[in-house]
């Protein structure tokens, strides 16, 4: 759930388009549009993100989320287009979860975050000393 503060409008709708993006791939979607009061904050759902994995190595992996907001008007002309904080998605036994980017720092090293990706950059933090770089379900020296 996203919360968002309507203009002082009446006969509004709004919907959010979402980017999921992993290892140079995305998947993008929209949700249909819901109509909402005026002048409000309103908590607006993002949908089931369970089905949009499409890599297996999102399961190890934090995957980025960007959402944008559209209010549009009761013609269907966009008032508002606000970006979202950016979030992060992890995905365990389950389903997804939503994290902000502080509860990804405090859930993950480097992205990583399920048992076996951890092993792997404890692992090659071990080799490589300081000069670790880590990437997105690809950790090297």
């Amino acid at each position: 759930m996203l919360a968002v503060r309507t203009p002082d409008r009446d006969d509004l709708t709004v919907r959010l388009e979402g980017r999921l993006h992993f290892a140079g791939q995305s998947r993008t979607w929209a949700t249909a549009e819901q109509a909402v009061p005026a002048y409000e904050v309103v908590e607006v759902d993002l949908g089931s993100l369970d089905g949009l994995r499409f890599d297996a190595r999102q399961v190890d992996w934090l995957s980025d989320l960007s959402v944008v907001v559209v209010v549009s008007d009761g013609e269907g002309r966009a008032l508002l287009r606000q970006a979202a904080p950016p979030l992060k998605v992890a995905w365990d036994g389950h389903g997804a979860m939503l994290l902000d980017l502080d509860e990804a720092a405090e859930l993950s090293v480097g992205g990583a975050w399920s048992a076996a990706a951890l092993a792997v950059v404890a692992e090659s933090a071990s080799d490589a000393g300081e000069e670790l770089v880590i990437e997105y379900g690809k950790v090297t020296p």
